[in-house]
């Protein structure tokens, strides 16, 4: 567990800083973000853009080796990000669909509600 912690993007980020010598303020004002910005990136509670990602690597000077294990962890994190909002707006979609529904009063065709398109298309004039 303890070598878990010690192997996530804000972790490694902060190790590299303080290897190298930095303040957190300082780190700050090279990359253009407040304190408190670098802070929430230690801690993991915020993902940096990518472009902020990569001038805050360019300051850390990081090797080869360990800007590969970085990116590797930025990536897994933006993509577990992703997959939280896809089910998100699928969770949305459904009620969305299954309001229309109701509200229309129409009825399923197969294993989900009709489309707005196929429904304007059950509803013209033949």
């Amino acid at each position: 567990m303890e070598n878990e912690e010690k192997t996530t993007f804000g972790n490694l980020i902060r190790a590299r800083r303080e290897k190298i010598g930095l303040k957190v303020f300082e780190l700050a004002k090279k990359v253009d973000i407040s304190s408190e910005y670098i802070t929430k990136i230690e801690l993991n509670n915020k993902l940096p853009s990518p472009e902020l990602f990569l001038k805050i690597l360019r300051v850390l000077k990081v090797d080869l080796t360990l800007f590969r294990r970085l990116r590797e962890l930025y990536y897994n994190k933006r993509y577990a990000e992703f997959q939280r909002v896809d089910r998100l707006f699928e969770q949305e979609r459904a009620r969305m669909q299954e309001e229309l529904g109701v509200k229309m009063g129409t009825k399923r065709f197969g294993s989900s509600y009709a489309t707005s398109s196929s429904i304007s298309h059950a509803f013209k004039k033949k």
